[in-house]
Parts: structure tokens; sequence; C-alpha cells
């Protein structure tokens, strides 16, 4: 490394630290305005909204929306789909983590509520006049209903949502000649995160309950012993007074992004591009055993070494300069759930994604052992509280990277486990196809959430078009080198 790279190196590393302290020093702020604006607050009108994801959310004025996808067959009932929606609002249950609870509480009333400001904190207006009719849109489709679906997401990924109404709205695409719809439902980051409303969807939406591999219920949950209570007070102290060269690290790479603000890719992000690229369950758990040394895989590490692929070969086609890694995120629940109820429970942790490893086993196995590491216990309690502290401060930093014109991530996955068969809705529309976008105000070259639904899995792509302008093929490329990878993986498992 010569000396200006050092140099480049230690300043983006003091900026990152920099950044963390004024983190920390907004977090104790806000912690003592929060304290006063929730004893000023009327309880019957209101209610704060949690520190961490749900404020960071809230801030969001683009890439804030989560949408999920479903694809159904059938004619839509609007009289049902209203019906359902009340049902939805209004469901009860006494289920919790580890049992349940002798008083029902309702786990999903959180969509009729609307997100306001109050003495400058987030907060959420729970005495509002819910009607489900004002949140449905239907229309006729006379095209493809896929490309209807990704034209509908594209425009809803960055639509904001007035202040007066619950920030969401259900789509009806009918396509009557064949007798198929799509529904897709976009709704603001700050209500809940993926998982939460997979849940949603099997306890108050399906005909029946459907089973699902990981219930974030059933995990396992132990209480925490005295010892753990205090190692963990101990921990985030110390993580939170003196600071972490892990955390800074990783802020310097944020905003050490050269190798993407130096192909003016970090202008506005503009309008989103979605795609969805669909994937062989049984093929990739194939890869994935065959593929694996003593220890197995993850599953996201296999995609991942699909996106690393695809990243080569989109950057190559573009006549980019191509980086050895890029920075990449996996997005993780943090499982257990303590109930039903919709929330925004998840964390990203951080690592270098390898682009010039050609070996497949190779470049499998360094990922995996990457994202690991990233995963350790003390990796996973920092994400947590760094979470926290930027969530507090209303997303401040996101919004410097973001005027700054530097890139915190070059991409990212969420991988969420969907139901394992087919189900139906409505009184018997089957679902055929589900699956989620979900990109986030962090400006990243490409968002993409992992949908299990039955035996496929579905990669909901989203690019910003500030990439898009300036290299008008690097989508084509991107899916075309994900869907080339998975197929010299397939070929590989075959001479193993």
């Amino acid at each position: 490394m010569n000396l200006h790279g050092l140099f480049d190196k230690f300043y983006y590393l003091f900026l990152g630290f920099v950044a963390h302290l004024i983190s920390i020093g907004a977090y104790l702020i806000v912690v003592a305005s929060r304290f006063i604006v929730n004893f000023l607050l009327d309880k019957n009108e209101y209610r704060m909204m949690e520190p961490g994801s749900e404020t960071i959310m809230a801030e969001d004025t683009k890439g804030s929306n989560v949408l999920y996808v479903l694809k159904c067959t059938g004619t839509p009932n609007v009289d049902k789909i209203v019906d359902k929606l009340y049902r939805f609002v209004n469901y009860e249950t006494t289920l919790v983590s580890g049992g349940r609870v002798d008083t029902p509480y309702r786990p999903f009333e959180k969509l009729g509520y609307r997100i306001v400001k109050k003495l400058g904190t987030f907060c959420w207006n729970v005495n509002h006049n819910f009607r489900a009719e004002d949140h449905l849109v239907i229309d006729k489709v006379n095209r493809s209903l896929d490309v209807e679906i990704h034209e509908r997401c594209e425009v809803l990924t960055d639509t904001i949502y007035a202040n007066h109404k619950p920030q969401w709205e259900m789509h009806i695409l009918d396509r009557d000649e064949s007798k198929e719809y799509a529904i897709v439902w976009s709704v603001h980051h700050s209500y809940t995160d993926g998982t939460s409303f997979t849940q949603a969807i099997r306890y108050a939406f399906a005909d029946d309950l459907f089973p699902i591999k990981i219930d974030a219920l059933e995990w396992n949950r132990k209480e925490p012993s005295f010892c753990s209570k205090i190692t963990t007070v101990i921990e985030t102290l110390l993580l939170c007074s003196i600071g972490s060269g892990w955390f800074a690290s990783v802020y310097g790479q944020c905003l050490g992004q050269a190798h993407v603000r130096e192909n003016d890719l970090t202008e506005m992000r503009g309008r989103s591009h979605c795609r969805a690229v669909t994937l062989n369950l049984t093929e990739l758990k194939t890869i994935q055993r065959k593929l694996s040394k003593e220890n197995p895989v993850r599953l996201v590490s296999v995609l991942f070494a699909f996106v690393s692929a695809a990243f080569e070969r989109a950057i190559s086609s573009s006549k980019l300069e191509k980086p050895s890694t890029i920075l990449a995120g996996t997005v993780e629940a943090d499982y257990p759930y303590k109930s039903l109820e919709l929330c925004v429970n998840v964390y990203t942790l951080w690592f270098d994604l390898p682009l010039n490893v050609k070996p497949l086993q190779e470049r499998l196995q360094l990922i995996d052992t990457r994202i690991r590491h990233a995963t350790t216990r003390l990796g996973m309690r920092l994400l947590k509280i760094a979470t926290n502290l930027v969530g507090a401060v209303i997303s401040l930093i996101p919004q410097l990277f973001e005027l700054s014109g530097s890139l915190t991530e070059s991409t990212y996955i969420s991988n969420m486990v969907g139901p394992q068969n087919y189900f139906t809705i409505f009184g018997g529309d089957l679902v055929t196809a589900m699956y989620v976008f979900s990109p986030i105000v962090i400006e990243e070259v490409v968002a993409i959430d992992s949908y299990t639904y039955g035996e496929e899995v579905t990669l909901g792509l989203v690019m910003p078009d500030r990439v898009i302008r300036k290299l008008p093929g690097f989508l084509d490329d991107f899916v075309a080198g994900i869907e080339d990878e998975m197929a010299r993986y397939i070929e590989l498992h075959k001479t193993k």
C-alpha cells in the first residue's frame, strides 16, 4: 500500500470514529428529550416510536416502502378484500414467544396508525379513524402481469404517503381475461420488516394457517441469567463510551467507496428499477451441500457468490475500473420475536465481498467465512447498539452520507423465509408466487431481497436510476450474471 493509500485509510477511519462519537453525544441528548416528550404526550392519542430502526425508517422520504408481491389465481373480490383488511387490523390473539398471555392483544393494529411528528419526535397516532377502503387501488391490466407488477413497484418504492392516513396502500392488478391478479402491498418500512409481515399474512390473511420453516415465535427463547444481564450492560457501556475501531472502520469504508464515487454513480438516486429473479430452492440446497467442506455454508453465502459474479460481469461490461472487493451487507432478523406485533427487528452486518476469486468453491468458502466472522456475538451486539445510536439521532449519519455524495454500501441481501407450501387467500384464491422488494435510504448500487416460497427463491432487485442513467445495461448484465453463475454452480456439482 502506498503512502497516499495509507493516508486515505486512516483519514476515513478518523471520520468514521468522529461520526461514532457524534452519534453517542446525540444519543444521550435524545434519550433525555424522549423521556420529556413521553411524559407530555397524550397516551390516548399517541405512542412513541421505538428508537432505532423505527425512527430511522420514519425519517426516510425515499426508498422507504416495503413491497409485498402476491400473484394469485381467480378474480379479486373487493368486498372480501376489504373485510379481510378490517379483520387483519383487528385480529386478536394470546400467542407470544414461549407460550400465551391471559389478556388478548391486537398484534397488527399498528396498520391502523399513522406516523406523525409531535414535539420534534416521531410518534404513532393511535386514535385514528381507519378506513380500509381508502387504502385500496384496483386497476384492470391488459398486458403481461409481470411487466405491470415491476412497473408498479418501480413507482411505489419511492411513493411518499401523506400523513393524513396510515402510510400504506394495497394495489390490486386484475388481468381478468386470464383469471389471474396480483397484489402489490406497499407498506412504509416504519410499520414492519419482512419477517414479521410474513407472520401477519400467515395468521390474519391466509385462509388457513400455513407452515413456515422458521417461526419467529417458536425460536429458542431463553430467559437471560443475572450474569448475562450484567455482561450486556457492561458490554453496552464499554462500546458506547470508548467507541470501537471496527465500527469506525465500517464507517471509514462507507465514506471511502472511491471506486464507485470516481465513476459518477453518486448522483440523486431518482426512480427505482425493479427486477425479480427466480431460482430453484432444491438446486440451491444441492449446491450448498455439495460445495460445503467441514461445515455447511449458509444459503445467503451461496447467493452472495452469485451476486459477486454478477458485479464482476456488470462492471466489466460497463468498462468501469473493477475493485478487488466491495462493501456488502447481510440483513439479519433479530430472533426471537417477543410477540406477533409488527416491528422492525433487523440489523445489518457488513463485510468485504470479493470480486477477484475465480475458483467457484474457493469464492464460496471465502464469502461464507467473512459472513460468519461478521455474525459473531460481539459484532451483533455492536450493530444493534449502532442501530439504536444512529436511529436515535433520526438518521443523521445516513443523511450526511447522502449530502456528501458518498455511498454507504454497494449491495446487501435481506434473506427472508416464507411459506413452505402454496396457500390460498380471500376464500380460495391460490397464491402462485410471493416475493419482496425493499430498498432503503442507504445509497446502494443494488438492493436485494431474497424470499423463499415453496420450492422457489425469488430475488427482488432494486437499482436506483442514477446507476441506470450512467450505465444503461448494468441491471441487465447483473441479472444475467446471477443466472449464469447459478448455471455454472449446477454444472460444477454434477461433476462432484
